[in-house]
């Protein structure tokens, strides 16, 4: 027990520790963004504000960054006693590169004005701090100096689409009730009409986790879709129309941002130049600044603006003259002819597909109907553990059987050298005044069986040291062989948190209490059948009574780990959604917090997620408790009949081992309980391997 109780403090403190970094840790002002109410004339207004990423005065050094820069002081101090130090010749000087300061700020002198209903624009070079002003208008990046007013609810569109494993349609409405008249107008402005027609239920169709099975163009359609139906007064976007083609682009831009949003102020990233001409006004950063410019300014002063927009007008001429040539195919072509021409639209693909954008989501195209499910469901077993999972664990502990076989003979002669130095001690003690040895010869043998029962347990513990990390090695070896050669469509259908939590919960269990159960297993089994033969030697009648205990407390034991087996299966397959909705949330944390949707995924993780899970362990504790009131029954009775057997025979007994038998009569109750919850336990942890080795 000790040593247990010593390596939980130490984990603990670990533990602990980490924790407490992690809640000290600086949070987002919740002051940084001013929201007001929608009366002024200006919507969104940036006055002297100055921004970073992140502070890192009040971040500790990590354990690693400290025991490194001690190694690099005393490797300092060896070399300047050896005299090792290389002398920098003056022809190549030894010039370390400038780091950049990280406490420098991101965005400087910020200064920005955007009245209700305007359309503004803000372009700039690669790493100029676009994505940074939206951060900042969001309150995602620390503040250090100014003021940010947003009037208005506030919509954000980011440069990576995010998207949740859920519908379609759940993924547009984002919470929102229903509007069907309103929810089929964003569809069409947003150019996903022809997307509808092409996943397998529609826009009932499962989206796989970060959109494996849309494409990077239908995936920002989806959150631009999302933004719309929003109805909000400010929309920020982050160059939605990167990921889309420059016809389905332009399209958006006319029939979305300038027509369907046309009364809502809208702040729009890109890199587009051909849409400047329709905003209101245009913003230009450069190296964290900003400044307010023209269409003009900005291709004389930006050479590599102006290249992008030179190779736009390229592509459009190009995408011009290809449907000229397409129509003029068209118009030969008969009419209900079947032919198509190579490269021609597929079925199932509108005018906005082309190989670019409408790449061919994974996992083909199904009949639509029914809401069509992309992740598979966690397989659960039922039943008792099969015995070729106690087969393949204890086939790869380091040794296979023989070791295993090894281990049990260990633990039989620990027992036996316990229970054979209780028996020569209530020996010694019945002697009294007329010992048949010498205090030396009992002391002697005494302290032999004693030792030799700590060598053998020294053993045994080395043993399952060595043993269960080779099993712990060689399980994940082949879960990790396994899931590094699975097919790609394996991925499309398994959700993240299933393989983390197969990798972490499982891997846990199989690496540190499987092996620590499987022997308090077999030490409490051979212990209860030491007290057995102890009180068969003391009074063997007892023992009839006895027979019909042993097939109550047989009965109450299967019927426990069978209800306790299964709670274990279900706590775990429950706890696999928690990992992916934590891991999916963390994902869009900005998405998140920009619609104010905070609460409600607090609630949606508590209420849909954890509080299921936590189900299952609340009847585990209850049959817990079930079990314990039964046990302790069956050990009252045991220490009844040892009792009651030893005084009926008062005459015939020795009076040392009518002691034993009812002290290891009383001790019976705590082990029979202990006993029956590692059983359960050793079925519940083999869970675990059955999960892994799967």
């Amino acid at each position: 027990m000790l040593p247990n109780v010593l390596s939980g403090i130490v984990e603990a403190r670990v533990a602990l520790h980490r924790m407490e970094r992690y809640m000290s840790a600086e949070e987002l002002d919740p002051e940084a963004v001013r929201h007001g109410e929608a009366e002024d004339a200006v919507a969104v207004k940036i006055e002297g504000g100055s921004f970073i990423w992140a502070s890192n005065t009040a971040q500790p050094l990590s354990e690693e960054t400290k025991k490194d820069k001690k190694k690099r002081q005393k490797k300092e101090k060896k070399e300047k006693k050896a005299g090792q130090h290389a002398k920098e010749t003056p022809q190549q000087p030894s010039v370390p590169a400038a780091a950049p300061d990280p406490h420098a700020p991101t965005l400087t002198n910020i200064n920005m004005e955007v009245r209700k209903g305007e359309l503004v624009a803000v372009v700039g070079s690669v790493g100029s701090g676009k994505s940074a002003l939206i951060s900042a208008l969001l309150g995602e990046i620390q503040k250090l100096s100014g003021q940010v007013v947003l009037n208005g609810r506030v919509a954000y569109v980011s440069q990576q689409a995010w998207i949740q494993n859920a519908s379609v349609r759940d993924n547009i409405l984002f919470g929102k009730q229903m509007d069907q008249a309103r929810y089929e107008r964003v569809i069409q402005v947003c150019e996903l009409e022809s997307d509808m027609l092409a996943l397998p239920a529609g826009d009932m169709t499962e989206i796989g986790e970060k959109g494996i099975n849309l494409s990077g163009g239908q995936k920002q359609r989806v959150s631009m879709a999302r933004a719309v139906y929003q109805d909000c007064e400010v929309y920020l976007m982050d160059d939605p129309l990167s990921a889309v083609d420059a016809h389905v682009g332009r399209r958006i831009f006319s029939n979305c941002i300038q027509g369907e949003l046309k009364s809502a102020t809208r702040i729009l990233i890109t890199h587009q130049l051909n849409v400047l001409g329709g905003v209101d006004r245009i913003y230009a950063m450069k190296a964290g600044t900003i400044e307010e410019s023209s269409y003009d300014d900005i291709l004389e002063h930006n050479p590599e603006l102006k290249r992008t927009a030179e190779h736009e007008e390229e592509q459009m001429e190009q995408e011009n003259r290809q449907k000229g040539r397409d129509d003029d195919d068209g118009e030969e072509a008969t009419p209900g002819s079947s032919k198509r021409q190579p490269g021609g639209p597929q079925q199932g693909k509108g005018e906005n597909a082309s190989p670019k954008e409408e790449e061919k989501p994974r996992g083909g195209r199904a009949h639509r109907g029914a809401p069509h499910a992309q992740m598979t469901v966690e397989e659960r077993v039922e039943g008792k553990v099969s015995w070729s999972i106690y087969k393949s664990y204890l086939s790869a502990i380091h040794g296979g059987y023989p070791m295993a076989a090894v281990m049990l003979v260990f633990f039989i002669l620990a027992q036996t050298s316990t229970v054979l130095s209780n028996l020569w001690l209530s020996q010694w003690s019945s002697a009294g005044s007329s010992p048949k040895y010498s205090a030396v010869m009992y002391l002697g043998i005494y302290a032999a069986l004693g030792l030799g029962g700590t060598v053998f347990v020294l053993a045994r513990s080395i043993c399952i040291a060595l043993t269960s990390v080779g099993a712990a090695i060689k399980l994940h070896k082949s879960m990790l062989h396994n899931v590094m050669r699975a097919r790609v469509a394996f991925f499309d259908t398994t959700p993240l948190g299933r393989m983390l939590n197969r990798f972490g919960k499982d891997l846990t269990t199989v690496d540190e209490q499987v092996p620590s159960t499987l022997a308090q297993f077999v030490e409490m089994s051979l212990s209860v059948l030491g007290i057995v033969v102890v009180v068969f030697l003391a009074t063997p009648y007892a023992l009839v009574p006895m027979l019909p205990l042993a097939y109550f407390y047989r009965f109450i034991q299967r019927y426990y780990v069978a209800t306790s087996r299964e709670l274990k299966r279900l706590d775990a397959i429950s706890r696999s959604p928690i990992y992916t909705q934590f891991s999916e949330t963390l994902a869009g944390l900005s998405t998140i917090r920009a619609y104010a949707r905070v609460d409600a995924f607090i609630e949606e993780n508590k209420a849909g997620k954890v509080d299921y899970n936590t189900r299952a362990y609340f009847a585990s504790s209850v049959a817990n408790r079930w079990l314990g009131v039964r046990l302790e029954f069956i050990g009252n009775c045991v220490v009844s009949v040892a009792a009651l057997s030893a005084a009926i025979s008062r005459g015939s007994i020795d009076p040392g081992l009518a002691g034993l038998s009812i002290t290891y009569a009383l001790g019976l109750t705590g082990l029979l309980n202990f006993l029956v919850r590692v059983a359960t336990e050793v079925e519940n942890q083999l869970v675990s391997v059955e999960r892994v080795a799967a």
